[in-house]
């Protein structure tokens, strides 16, 4: 089984923790993920997980008798049972090793001891479920099926003036009118929505096999600040999707470039292709309602 890469590394002066994506440091404790979108640059996807509850869930072979993944409405880990060196204490600094004091510091400026919290699933664990973190699940493919319709049910002329420029009002007949034509384009933009994750899917998992997933424990590590020479993963081309899985106290990332994965970059683009065609249709109709 490929592995996530571990980064090599050096000495740091400062670190970031997981707020550098959300705002704040976010821990999870066992059986907390999920999905959220966090749009973090213009015209590329940035997903964050671990705030929901759509990401894939593990099979029953990969949960065995282990602990279950599951999800769960929290994102914190529970305070362990003593308050000497814990297990995930002495985790964090088996693993970080001449940064262990770099990571501590990044965490007691927010007020977290990790002698005080669970230990995260060991790194082996960890990269049984790390396969299944990396594919996408059918909810949040439906979730991003409606996100690209962003059409309302029922449709409202205050719709149409916001998104079309409708101006005045339209009867309840016309608006049945516009709403089936809506429908009659919603496979199409439903089947480029399949066919860009469905690339997505081999994209993520080739990151995998060829070691460019990013993974690290209690928090996102290394950072800009703390590696600025490695903290970024090569991409060819121009980065477009990219994804942060995070739960079992460990936090995966990987991000997609163009010019490694051509054929998820142009499916990408069939979306707004098909939303297009919808869009130009409705404007036609719309405009022979109002003559």
């Amino acid at each position: 089984m490929a592995l996530a890469s571990k980064p090599s590394y050096g000495g740091a002066s400062a670190v970031l923790a997981l707020g550098c994506v959300l705002g704040a440091v976010v821990f999870l404790g066992v059986g907390t993920w999920g999905t959220g979108e966090v749009q973090a640059g213009p015209g590329s996807d940035h997903v964050h997980s671990g705030l929901g509850s759509s990401a894939p869930r593990l099979p029953d072979q990969v949960n065995g008798n282990r602990r279950p993944v599951v999800a769960g409405p929290g994102a914190q880990m529970g305070p362990a049972s003593s308050v000497g060196p814990s297990a995930a204490g002495l985790m964090l600094d088996a693993y970080y090793g001449p940064d262990a004091s770099a990571v501590r510091a990044a965490l007691a400026r927010q007020g977290i001891n990790p002698d005080e919290l669970n230990a995260p699933v060991s790194e082996a664990e960890f990269q049984t479920f790390l396969p299944h973190w990396m594919a996408l699940s059918l909810e949040e493919r439906e979730a991003r099926k409606r996100q690209e319709h962003a059409w309302p049910d029922p449709l409202t002329n205050a719709f149409l003036q916001s998104e079309f420029g409708l101006a005045g009002s339209l009867g309840s007949d016309e608006l049945a009118t516009i709403d089936s034509i809506a429908k009659l384009h919603a496979p199409d933009i439903d089947a480029a929505v399949d066919q860009y994750f469905d690339h997505l899917d081999v994209a993520l998992a080739m990151e995998l096999g060829a070691g460019r997933v990013r993974s690290s424990p209690f928090l996102v590590w290394p950072t800009a600040q703390s590696d600025p020479d490695g903290v970024e993963m090569a991409h060819s081309g121009t980065v477009f999707y990219s994804l942060m899985r995070s739960g079992q106290g460990w936090i995966a990332r990987a991000a997609l470039g163009s010019g490694d994965h051509p054929e998820a970059y142009v499916a990408r683009a069939s979306i707004a292709a098909a939303l297009g065609i919808r869009n130009h249709a409705i404007i036609k109709s719309l405009a022979d309602l109002q003559q």
